[in-house]
């Protein structure tokens, strides 16, 4: 199923960088847990490309989504690179933050499933193992509170108490896995251009260059 950027989505800027007909774009859930969003990326790639070979981007949680999928995936030989924009791969204590209140309110239990799996005391299930095949990653900070979404206000506060430089959402040092391929000055929706503005589009399109560069570089190999 070709992404189609006119109708917007999670990646919706992607359209100035790739080629849609080319561009796929799996149907992970934001509140599923790890083991729920990799067996539906297997079941899309089995779907749509269990033939093809393919690059895979991914950011935030989808990143570990990712990462655990391949752990048992039978498709591991058709994945040519792995990049992860701002993926918590060591976790995020704002996932055991929030976790602690919402123990109260039983209706949301799809939030706290999602959340637990990038808790301190879980991270680890998901994120060791197999690396996959030319792995690299991008990472986001905040080196202003100017210009950033206002809810990431306070999360960005603490975690810099707590994990030192982060994008609100992520800190520096849990982004990193794999090759360095850059760092973009933005807090963590901002690395894909969400909330729209042109300095965050701007970015994402530069951090899309640069992984679109990363792949065609492997390709040539």
């Amino acid at each position: 199923m070709p992404f189609n950027f006119k109708k917007g989505g999670y990646f919706k800027n992607l359209n100035s960088i790739y080629d849609d007909k080319s561009t796929y774009v799996v149907p992970v859930k934001h509140w599923a847990s790890v083991e729920e969003n990799a067996m539906i990326i297997e079941q899309y790639i089995k779907q749509h490309l269990s033939e093809r070979s393919f690059h895979i981007v991914a950011h935030s949680k989808g990143g570990v989504d990712t990462f655990f999928w391949f752990q048992s995936s039978q498709f591991k030989s058709n994945v040519l690179s792995f990049v992860a924009m701002a993926s918590p791969f060591k976790g995020t204590k704002l996932a055991n933050f929030l976790l602690a209140p919402l123990r109260f309110f039983p209706g949301v239990s799809s939030v706290k499933k999602s959340l637990n799996c990038l808790s301190l005391h879980q991270i680890e299930k998901y994120t060791i193992g197999e690396e996959l095949p030319q792995s690299a990653c991008i990472i986001s900070r905040i080196k202003s509170l100017k210009g950033i979404y206002p809810l990431l206000y306070i999360s960005y506060l603490f975690l810099k108490i707590f994990e030192g430089d982060n994008d609100g959402v992520v800190s520096v040092n849990s982004s990193k896995k794999g090759k360095f391929l850059g760092e973009f000055y933005c807090d963590h929706p901002g690395l894909i251009g969400h909330f729209n503005s042109e300095k965050r589009e701007t970015i994402f399109k530069s951090c899309a260059e640069k992984i679109k560069q990363y792949q065609q570089e492997i390709e040539k190999c």
